[in-house]
């Protein structure tokens, strides 16, 4: 399923290199639900949505599903995504055993797509009764620099994943964008110390 998002983040880097010809509308805000619903955060103006193909079982992705959202000014995507969880394993809401097995598998899967794909950090944080990993890592997409911030959790016996990447050079663009997709999460994220 990863190797598919990131050929997919890949092409969208490359395009948000291009300066676009024509000024199009500022796309409005836009609410993001995943987990049936127990993940929920808003992205601000300017981010354009797509569909990302459907998961296939001969790709080893069957089941998975996701959406690519572009803001090209803000040079930032981000790409949301729900697959089942790895062996059909059931996740309670805030299974930290299950979050740290998510965990170092998207790292090791992350590091077999992109070679310089370095990992910065990692918190686990907690929105009202579901708990998520974040993960912050530095890497390169199609040449171009970026800073990636991934929020994992869990839920039954679904995973969802939230990509947050931005060009390298805009440090303070990057935790700006972060930092308001948790304020949006309807519950209060907490931080908690890493298990």
């Amino acid at each position: 399923m990863y190797r598919r998002l990131l050929t997919s983040l890949a092409l969208m880097l490359c395009a948000l290199g291009v300066q676009a010809q024509e000024a199009a509308p500022a796309a409005p805000p836009q609410a993001v639900s995943l987990l049936q619903g127990k993940l929920k955060f808003d992205l601000p103006a300017g981010f354009t949505a797509s569909d990302l193909p459907p998961g296939r079982p001969e790709d080893g992705t069957a089941g998975a599903s996701g959406r690519l959202f572009i803001n090209t000014d803000a040079r930032q995507v981000v790409v949301v995504s729900e697959a089942p969880t790895p062996g059909g394993v059931a996740a309670t809401d805030d299974d930290k055993v299950f979050l740290s097995g998510a965990a170092q598998g998207y790292v090791s899967q992350q590091k077999q797509a992109s070679a310089d794909y370095q990992p910065l950090g990692e918190d686990t944080l907690r929105a009202g009764a579901l708990g998520l990993r974040r993960i912050d890592a530095k890497g390169s997409f199609a040449g171009t620099p970026t800073l990636n911030t991934s929020l994992l959790a869990g839920s039954g016996p679904r995973l969802a994943v939230v990509q947050i990447v931005s060009r390298e050079d805009d440090p303070q663009g990057h935790a700006g964008l972060v930092q308001r997709v948790l304020d949006s999460m309807p519950a209060k994220v907490a931080a908690l110390a890493p298990r």
